[in-house]
């Protein structure tokens, strides 16, 4: 079972876009705010026993989250808070004097898992935030930021019975996508040039789950596997290329999907329209996209999938930081 322990709110500004933060599995709280302007009041006619007041409010952009950290403890493998406890609720609020819009969500996850878990055996080596998803009210849950490694340098080189269906003369790499549904195998063919950061790159992945070296691994049949196209559908970028839009198939389906450099990784999202990843089409997905006015919020739900064969222990804390734009 899951047991959120939600703490209190501490508050703090400064000149700048403004962002709250909370943070997964350890800690505090942070919430940014600005002001800058005025707004003018409106003169009023006096006569003698009356005394004239005006007041004017700054421009704040502020945002307020509830609760401001979430603390997941006894966590099973293979489980998820999604149907079998309600997800957590997030609320939040616009708490400047401006009215705000197009609100996302950006996790530190890349920060806080710069290098490969796997094989490690050490808890510490993976970011909490690679397993936290999010829906904003009206939405199945997304990934808010899961990162999947390779594991090709493993010992024992692919697994059995992989068949990557890739003829070109690239690098290929492969490993596994997991969350609480199970695991499905992908492989990812480079560039020419042996990057996987440009626009000739593809990540395959099974639609259906791996269930051990006994499962259907051949990734050449087309009608059992899903292509991520990142120079049909993507843009190429100085570290990672990255659909355009959200995927329309396939385990990966209704995310942004980033695949690195390296081809040791690729990256999963669905609200972080505008932070590391800017979406270069006209298709960003949001928080929420509507007009906040002062005063008013609204809520998503906030649930962690935990997949099999993560080592027991606590991960490595992610800060998850919701931005929004004065409207």
């Amino acid at each position: 079972m899951y047991l959120p322990s939600p703490t209190g709110i501490s508050v703090s500004s400064r000149e700048a876009l403004f962002a709250a933060v909370f943070v997964v599995l350890a800690g505090a709280a942070i919430y940014l705010s600005l002001g800058t302007g005025q707004v003018t009041g409106m003169a009023v006619a006096l006569t003698g026993n009356q005394s004239n007041v005006t007041v004017s409010v700054a421009e704040t952009t502020s945002v307020t989250l509830t609760p401001d950290s979430y603390n997941f403890s006894g966590v099973t493998v293979g489980s998820t808070n999604f149907s079998d406890n309600p997800a957590l609720n997030l609320i939040i609020e616009n708490s400047g004097s401006t009215n705000i819009t197009n609100i996302y969500a950006h996790p530190n996850t890349l920060e806080s898992e710069q290098d490969n878990p796997l094989g490690t055996g050490l808890p510490g080596e993976y970011a909490a935030g690679r397993f936290l998803w999010m829906q904003n009210g009206t939405s199945d849950m997304y990934h808010v930021g899961y990162l999947s490694w390779n594991i090709t340098q493993d010992a024992g080189g692919k697994p059995t019975g992989l068949n990557t269906g890739f003829t070109g003369p690239g690098e290929e790499s492969w490993g596994f996508y997991r969350n609480h549904t199970g695991d499905y195998i992908w492989a990812m063919n480079s560039s020419t040039n042996g990057y996987c950061n440009e626009s000739d790159v593809t990540l395959r992945m099974k639609n259906e789950t791996d269930s051990g070296a006994g499962s259907n691994r051949d990734l050449s049949i087309q009608s059992e596997r899903v292509d991520y196209d990142m120079g049909a559908d993507g843009t190429e970028g100085s570290e990672w290329a990255m659909l355009n839009s959200p995927a329309t198939e396939g385990p990966l389906k209704g995310h942004y999907v980033a695949t690195h450099q390296s081809c040791e990784k690729f990256y999963v999202f669905r609200f972080d329209s505008e932070g590391i990843f800017p979406v270069t089409g006209n298709n960003p997905q949001y928080i929420y996209s509507g007009n906040l006015v002062p005063g008013e919020s609204f809520s998503g739900d906030v649930g962690l999938s935990m997949p099999e064969g993560i080592p027991a222990g606590d991960l490595n804390s992610t800060i998850l930081t919701i931005y929004a734009s004065p409207s």
